[in-house]
């Protein structure tokens, strides 16, 4: 009898062979054991990856690999397809662990699965199989079945006395995703059915409810976006001008954002004119800043609306606040001017001096 391990005692390998007999075959994880991927060729690669093996009833044996390993499928037939198995190998007449590629035979038609070979001469476990196409000159990932759940052919290596089986886990999960997918399935064309009833319904329902004045309304609301949306305005820096008319000097003006042509300033001899056509009504504000100066009637903003050459209407802006809206009717001006009646120097900050025109 062997008992193993024993102080002093010298073992051959069938000693640790039965210190590992418990353990059944499979891989040691399914995660990333002698995982197999396709290369877009007729080559597949397979993961590091540790195993156990059986050398003879009473004797377990561990086939670890370290590193990936790349394998090459044979040719394909030009008719009939086949059924190859990656193959984690006890070869016990050479007394080496190998991993292989088993060529699966051409019949019957569809092709089957050879049986792991498990006697006198090897012990096997194949973590996949591979359908080699008809005429395939490349092998795909959709190609490959991980078989290292199925105890059939592979399995998560366990302890034989105290392990759970994965096939019995395996069937039991397979059942439940086919009877659920097909529960699944149903209730969702069901869904999509009712869904597609209920929508005809209300829209149809809306359009007998939708009468023509409705209808005209509706129509007419639309517009009103559309105008909106069309709508011009103009927002503007202040910059410097020169001197000019007896209200002081005429700024120039940087356009900041611009929607639509009906509002446009032009540049000319460092000042600028703002020109406007086709509008009715506009909302302005703006703010204007400058250093503390006397006397206090010099610090003043002064916009301008002409009609052609002759001045209709004025503003004059409050110092270092914000201009707060004003809307005014400009059915009959052409163009705007502005004018400050300061040094240039005076403007603390030209980022901060704005005005901005908005038509409603």
């Amino acid at each position: 009898m062997i008992c193993f391990p024993l102080d002093n005692e010298e073992y051959e390998a069938d000693a640790l062979g039965a210190w590992c007999g418990t353990r059944t075959r499979g891989v040691f994880a399914a995660a990333d054991h002698f995982a197999v991927k396709a290369n877009g060729n007729m080559t597949i690669t397979v993961s590091p990856g540790l195993a156990w093996l059986k050398a003879d009833t009473y004797w377990g044996v561990a086939a670890f690999e370290r590193d990936a390993q790349v394998r090459t499928i044979d040719t394909a037939d030009g008719t009939l397809t086949r059924i190859d198995a990656v193959c984690v190998r006890l070869d016990k007449n050479r007394n080496i662990g190998e991993l292989v590629v088993k060529k699966g035979a051409y019949s019957p038609q569809p092709p089957t699965i050879a049986a792991p070979a498990r006697n006198l001469d090897y012990d096997e476990i194949y973590v996949a199989t591979i359908k080699v196409r008809a005429g395939t000159t490349s092998i795909l990932d959709t190609d490959i079945t991980d078989q290292r759940m199925e105890e059939a052919y592979c399995g998560v290596m366990r302890d034989g006395v105290t392990g759970i089986p994965t096939q019995s886990l395996y069937d039991a999960w397979w059942y439940w995703f086919n009877s659920h997918q097909v529960d699944a399935e149903q209730k969702a064309d069901a869904f999509n059915a009712w869904s597609e009833a209920e929508f005809n319904n209300w829209f149809q329902n809306l359009k007998n409810q939708l009468d023509d004045n409705q209808a005209a309304n509706l129509q007419n609301q639309v517009d009103t976006i559309k105008n909106d949306i069309n709508k011009a305005s103009l927002t503007a820096k202040i910059r410097r001008g020169y001197i000019g008319f007896d209200v002081g000097f005429r700024l120039s003006l940087e356009t900041v954002t611009k929607r639509g042509d009906k509002i446009t300033v032009y540049q000319a001899s460092g000042s600028s004119t703002i020109a406007m056509s086709g509008i009715k009504c506009i909302e302005i504000y703006g703010t204007f800043l400058f250093t503390d100066i006397t006397p206090e009637i010099a610090k003043k903003i002064t916009i301008i609306f002409f009609s052609n050459t002759t001045q209709i209407h004025s503003i004059v802006m409050p110092i270092n606040k914000i201009m707060p809206p004003i809307i005014l009717d400009v059915s009959n001006v052409t163009s705007i001017g502005i004018f400050g009646g300061f040094e240039w120097e005076d403007i603390v900050a030209e980022t901060d001096s704005f005005l901005t025109i908005r038509e409603l």
